[in-house]
């Protein structure tokens, strides 16, 4: 099925997002990621996904309602997103369970125009969710959205630091930056507003961290 129409976003619906979000207000200082906590056969996607901790200089909080006043964080198959037609397509295609987690400097966030949007949907095995990023990347829509924008930096593959299958931009400024990768059963995208570029690949990277 195609990304852009899939409302529970995993690349095209969350990289549309942050290019209309727009804004132009300074990036926080970089600061390193926190130590991740180890690693657990158990973890929940809940557990996985970015928390606060992973960035604590930017003095994020987990958002649980949009500036729209639908739900924010949470559970992607949950009644009442709307989303309910689009999450059975992709169960269809292997998936087992969904999350998207929301943080900002405060909540909501729009005022800020700054943000962090993390999605992770947990296949039934490996092999499903390669094949899910691999028939999403070869989309003209998803190759659109990330080939450089105006200067912008594009890298797939071990560039990105994030294994095989893995697509990550750097929009031009350096103030916003996405990733979208395939770790075991799970496929996750990642997207940070109006933070640095190396707090966005930290924060990214302290989430695959967390993947059993």
């Amino acid at each position: 099925m195609r990304m852009d129409k899939l409302s529970v976003s995993i690349l095209a619906m969350m990289v549309a997002s942050v290019c209309a979000c727009g804004g132009t207000t300074q990036p926080a200082a970089s600061t390193s990621p926190a130590s991740s906590p180890a690693k657990s056969p158990a973890a929940t996607l809940q557990s996985i996904a970015a928390q606060p901790a992973d960035l604590p200089a930017l003095g994020l909080q987990k958002c649980d309602t949009l500036p729209n006043g639908k739900p924010a964080s949470g559970d992607l198959s949950a009644a009442g997103r709307g989303n309910e037609g689009e999450w059975a397509a992709v169960q269809a295609a292997g998936a087992v369970e969904g999350w998207i987690q929301w943080l900002g400097p405060v909540c909501p966030f729009v005022s800020l125009k700054a943000w962090v949007r993390n999605d992770l949907v947990r296949f039934k095995d490996a092999s499903a969710a390669a094949a899910f990023f691999q028939s999403e990347k070869a989309n003209a829509k998803t190759k659109a959205i990330f080939w450089p924008i105006g200067g912008g930096s594009h890298a797939e593959g071990g560039a990105t630091g994030f294994g095989p299958n893995s697509v990550s931009l750097v929009f031009t400024g350096g103030t916003r930056f996405c990733v979208f990768w395939s770790n075991g059963s799970l496929l996750i995208s990642y997207c940070s507003v109006n933070f640095s570029s190396a707090d966005g690949r930290s924060g990214a990277s302290a989430v695959n961290a967390r993947v059993p």
